[in-house]
């Protein structure tokens, strides 16, 4: 089977867990629903080489205490809000990493979402397009990476690793990094 969708889960069950590492194979596509829960257990990872569809889940959560976990996108993934949270749920205690990484031969659409993980890092090739989110992670737009942001908040860190001024970037939309 290649297209598998998550739906909410019936009265009594709380979410999805992960507990071993998620491979979406190319061709692939995994979605979730409107109000799917999806919970990453520390030292995991989710890899997209295929596609990854969020659509308005309730949140992805990722559990870091006893190693780092996170996403990678080397395909297309999409997520979109209002309701839709990535969460750190033990930055508290350790910070050993929560990510979310689209490498150069990936695509990454946002609208809507809250990404609460400790980094987000878009590699140079990647095409990302932002509208209306915000970041309460430390964010790294590489060289090379195709960005189009709207209307995106950026709570911590934010590095730019240009060295020229690029259009795609409508400053009077984006609160820049504070």
């Amino acid at each position: 089977m290649t297209n598998v969708s998550l739906p909410v889960l019936s009265p009594g069950m709380d979410h999805y867990q992960l507990n071993g590492d998620l491979i979406i194979a190319t061709g692939a596509t995994l979605t979730f629903e409107p109000g799917t829960r999806f919970y990453v257990t520390a030292g995991l990872d989710v890899t997209v080489n295929g596609a990854l569809v969020i659509n308005n889940a309730d949140w992805v959560r990722f559990h870091d205490q006893n190693g780092a976990c996170g996403i990678v996108v080397n395909g297309t993934m999409s997520a979109t809000g209002p309701v839709t949270r990535f969460e750190d749920v033990n930055s508290a205690y350790n910070n050993l990493g929560t990510y979310l990484t689209v490498n150069a031969t990936g695509s990454f659409t946002a609208s809507g979402c809250y990404f609460g993980v400790n980094t987000v890092t878009l590699a140079a090739g990647s095409a990302v397009s932002l509208t209306g989110n915000v970041f309460g992670a430390s964010v790294t737009f590489s060289a090379g990476s195709a960005v189009d942001v709207t209307a995106t908040e950026f709570g911590r860190a934010c590095i730019v690793q240009w060295t020229t001024c690029q259009s795609c970037w409508p400053t009077p939309a984006l609160q820049w990094c504070t």
